[in-house]
């Protein structure tokens, strides 16, 4: 607009000068005319500025490679000013070098394939106006000291450089060539100082967005590996900032929640979990971030599965820069199993252990009262009300009499003494002794197993659970344990193998006690035959020798009477 304005005067003062010819004559006018054409050739110049400065904005908006960007402002300032050769050199990390990084033409391609880094100062204009900080003209084919003469510019006949400053640091340098003679002027240094100022900043913003992009690029990269990370990994994790919101978490931490992941990121455990659980877990985090160290436990809570699990979680804290810790990573496995696999192999142990001890003592009985007492002391564990045990007189291979030959009673009183004897044709609980499948009855007044009548003998006693372990093995009776308790018992698995192992040593025992003794009686009477023999052979007399007799098997058997009878 100003430019045309400046036209339009100088058609004016052209038209006064026909009609007053005179005015041409004189040196005012020749003056004014001069001044007007260097304001109007300043003034286009300006506007040129404006109008590449804006394309280069414009080019910038668009443009995110920064040697894209460098291509296409050579070529629009070429355009703009109708110069000969235009380029822009950048300063390197160390601010020792410059290269040309974009050059408009054949001759721009051609060195950029050969041009190597130049050292910054006197050796050529840009690297002059580089380290000086200032711009720099040549004029008439590079009659300056300081013009580097280049083979591939033969036109070139003039020459300005000017520096590429942003917030104070020089980043490169602007060449502008001119097959003129005289193309540049100190007063166009200003001029295209601006223009370079502005190139400067676009150049250096450019960069910046490229870091940028490149910075999140790598952030999204990182992101995404860490993503696909933990989502590879079954246990579940998450992530947790200063505000105990949860950042990240994979896709089993999101099925323990029982939720989507997409509900839970954001949120804290108090939107939610249980409140109780929900605080539970707030200590801990703020614990883990007040000392910066790791804190690990064991919680019994129900998952996303409806199921009850065991998790061991390991709370990391993630420090930043200075050391604090700024997040909080959190890592649990189920041990559910693993510690239900310890639980049965302590109880594997503990039964063991209690069976061994059982059949030591039960194996060094020397009485069949010490027999029982050992398991009696098994038992005893489980603190029932009473404990007794029978041994059955048999007629015929079949229990006939059930006499009680142990008990113990945890108030002292029990219900029968020892030597009681019952008459099992007549006695209540005479099927439930006398059977040779062990019996266990959590509930005496609801079990199905047992009549009405055995279900009442048992309620002089009070007993609310009962158990009956059988001395018996095939079609071998020797007697049967009671065992009740006046409160409900549940009898576990555990409970009815350590009982019935323990009675099955004790049948053993009471068996072996048995042969034992069969043995020695039959050892006995063998002696005491032989004795009587040897005697026979000494003695005389019949009498002496009856009497001799019966006195020996009276003193070998323990009888309180022997006698010898003869018919008449």
């Amino acid at each position: 607009m100003v430019n045309k304005t400046l036209q339009n005067v100088q058609a004016k003062l052209k038209e006064l000068a026909l009609t007053l010819p005179q005015l041409q004559t004189t040196g005012q006018w020749t003056e004014i005319l001069h001044e007007l054409e260097g304001l109007s050739q300043n003034t286009q110049r300006q506007e040129l500025l404006l109008e590449a400065v804006a394309a280069i904005s414009d080019a910038a908006s668009s443009i995110l490679d920064v040697d894209d960007l460098l291509r296409v402002a050579v070529n629009l300032i070429q355009d703009y000013f109708d110069l000969y050769y235009v380029a822009i050199y950048l300063v390197d990390e160390s601010n020792q070098h410059i290269k040309l990084r974009a050059g408009t033409g054949e001759a721009g391609q051609l060195l950029l394939q050969q041009e190597f880094p130049r050292k910054v100062g006197e050796e050529s204009m840009v690297g002059w106006s580089v380290q000086h900080r200032q711009s720099l003209i040549a004029l008439d084919g590079g009659a300056g000291a300081a013009h580097f003469q280049n083979p591939y510019l033969p036109d070139t006949r003039s020459e300005m450089t000017l520096p590429l400053i942003n917030r104070g640091q020089v980043i490169g340098a602007l060449d502008l060539q001119s097959s003129e003679p005289s193309a540049f002027a100190q007063d166009d240094i200003t001029l295209f100082q601006t223009l370079a100022d502005q190139l400067a900043n676009t150049i250096q913003n450019t960069q910046l967005f490229a870091v940028n992009a490149l910075l999140l690029d790598q952030a999204e990269n990182n992101r995404r590996f860490l993503k696909t990370v933990i989502e590879h990994i079954p246990d579940p994790i998450f992530i947790k900032d200063k505000h105990h919101i949860l950042l990240e978490m994979n896709q089993a931490n999101a099925q323990v929640i029982g939720r989507p992941q997409q509900e839970l990121i954001g949120k804290t455990d108090r939107d939610f979990l249980h409140p109780d659980l929900a605080e539970k877990f707030y200590r801990r985090d703020k614990e883990v971030f007040a000392t910066n160290q790791i804190f690990e436990a064991e919680d019994k809570t129900i998952w996303g599965d409806g199921r009850e699990h065991i998790g061991h979680t390991r709370l990391i804290p993630i420090p930043n820069a200075a050391g604090k810790p700024e997040y909080l990573l959190g890592i649990t496995h189920d041990v559910t199993e693993v510690r239900a696999r310890e639980a049965e192999r302590e109880r594997m142990l503990a039964e063991t252990a209690a069976l061994y001890l059982g059949s030591r003592a039960i194996a060094s009985a020397l009485s069949e009262r010490q027999i029982f007492e050992a398991i009696f002391d098994q038992i005893r564990l489980a603190e029932p009300c009473e404990i007794s045990a029978f041994r059955f007189n048999l007629v015929d291979n079949e229990p006939v009499w059930a006499e009680l030959k142990f008990n113990w009673q945890k108030r002292n009183t029990p219900s029968y003494a020892v030597g009681t004897r019952f008459y099992l044709p007549e006695y209540d609980q005479s099927k439930l002794l006398t059977s040779n499948m062990p019996l266990f009855i959590d509930d005496i007044a609801t079990a199905e197993k047992l009549s009405e009548t055995e279900r009442a003998s048992f309620e002089p006693t009070g007993a609310c659970s009962a158990a009956i372990l059988p001395l018996a093995a095939a079609n071998q009776q020797l007697g049967a344990i009671l065992v009740y308790f006046t409160h409900p018992y549940t009898f576990t698995e555990e409970v009815q193998r350590l009982w019935l192992a323990t009675a099955d040593q004790v049948y053993i025992a009471l068996i072996n006690r048995q042969l034992i003794e069969e043995a020695a009686y039959r050892a006995t009477r063998m002696e005491t035959a032989a004795e009587v023999a040897r005697a026979a052979s000494s003695v005389l007399e019949v009498q002496d020798l009856l009497d001799s007799a019966v006195a020996l098997i009276c003193d070998r058997f323990e009888l309180y009477y022997v006698g010898a009878f003869f018919g008449g």
